[in-house]
């Protein structure tokens, strides 16, 4: 069946600020909302989302009943989990910082704190925090003695707790600031970034260190654009959330500086040009001018347009990092720090219990890296073949 006037509005509701309301009013009855709610969760959007849009826009008691008590279970259970996930990280952070141990909130949770004033408007599966290398140790002691216990996840300290559904990612580096020289890493290094990180202040008196704008908006882009092959809507909306509520304070030619420091040009154009065209977001034009990849680059633009119009890979997106990162000096560095990461990260990952027995397992490390990155590529273009015979891959809005 031609669903016409759905797609319309599903067009307009995808590029919407996660703040507004839908605008027709009583035009939109009517419609066929089974058929938009199977969309929104095709696209990963939240429906505690469709619930808020409906509502604002006084249309909600038209809908037929179960579609009612769906979306107002849904934005209740998102609200839930949000609220657990939030108590639970000022427990932990105020556990830290009774132990002059200095942490910092990521992705979501950091979002939470400075820019979803509705907490059911932004779901999270976990917490991530950052922490500094120095407290590592005594940070997952004191978590692993309140209530955590180990996880298989992304992060040497990855850990989950047994009471409640709550995941927790520590990590005290951030991959992309691997590729800074010397003299830059003193400029947008790791230390830097602490340096500047200001504390943001909820209504209820909670508060969190949380980076500058310039730094927020690239950590929430690096994650959007390569840690999984593809972004989704959510991320995108989060860029855009960002660039809205800082439009004012965002320093374009520092923010600017740090990704071209970073070699992050060629990840980031497509995906600040999507945001900015799709969401109708903040980003001066000259920013997407100046990523604009050259002739010089043109292998590592072909490789991220390849990735977004194929569906998701697993681990192609840390591939990815190396891949199209803009500078031979970065890819170098890339590599090196995957294949030959420190002794502390090796002991947590193989779960090493002789420290004296770390250096073996690096060889072993590298034939790993290598059979996944031959295994990745094989689904990656084994997924190009079926795309290319007929199979229909989703996207966004001009994507």
């Amino acid at each position: 069946m031609n669903k016409i006037a759905e797609d319309k509005l599903l067009n307009s509701l995808f590029t919407l600020p996660a703040e507004n309301n839908i605008a027709g009013g009583p035009a939109l009855n009517g419609l066929d909302w089974d058929y938009i709610r199977g969309r929104f969760s095709e696209e990963k959007i939240p429906q505690a989302l469709l619930y808020r849009m409906v509502k604002k826009s006084g249309v909600f008691g038209q809908l037929p009943g179960h579609l009612q008590s769906d979306l107002w279970r849904a934005y209740l259970s998102t609200f839930a989990k949000n609220t657990v996930h939030l108590n639970e990280f000022i427990k932990i952070q105020s556990l830290f910082e009774a132990n002059h141990i200095e942490v910092m909130p990521l992705k979501g949770m950091a979002l939470l704190f400075c820019i979803f004033k509705d907490i059911a408007l932004r779901p999270m599966a976990d917490i991530d925090i950052l922490i500094k290398k120095e407290d590592a140790q005594k940070a997952d002691n004191l978590l692993l003695g309140s209530g955590y216990t180990h996880n298989c996840g992304p992060f040497e300290y990855s850990r989950i707790k047994s009471d409640i559904p709550v995941c927790l990612d520590m990590q005290y580096e951030i991959w992309y600031l691997k590729v800074l020289s010397r003299r830059r890493s003193a400029m947008y290094g790791i230390k830097q970034i602490w340096k500047d990180a200001r504390r943001i202040y909820l209504d209820d008196g909670s508060s969190a260190r949380v980076m500058l704008p310039e730094d927020l908006l690239i950590n929430v882009a690096a994650h959007a654009a390569l840690d999984h092959s593809r972004p989704t809507w959510i991320w995108l909306n989060d860029i855009a959330a960002i660039c809205r509520a800082y439009k004012d304070k965002i320093h374009w030619s520092v923010f600017l500086d740090k990704i071209t420091s970073y070699c992050l040009e060629v990840p980031f154009y497509r995906l600040f040009k999507s945001v900015k065209e799709d969401f109708d977001a903040e980003i001066p034009q000259f920013i997407i001018d100046k990523l604009k990849p050259g002739k010089n680059k043109f292998f590592e633009a072909k490789l991220q347009d390849l990735a977004l119009k194929s569906p998701a890979v697993t681990w192609l997106g840390h591939l990815l990092r190396i891949f199209t990162n803009s500078r031979l000096s970065g890819k170098i560095r890339l590599i090196l720090f995957y294949l030959f990461p420190d002794k502390e990260f090796m002991i947590e990952r193989y779960k090493i219990r002789q420290k004296r027995f770390v250096y073996f397992y690096y060889p072993l490390r590298v034939i790993i890296f290598i059979k996944k990155t031959i295994a990745v590529f094989a689904v990656f273009l084994w997924c190009r073949k079926v795309c290319s015979c007929g199979a229909q891959v989703k996207h966004f809005p001009n994507h």
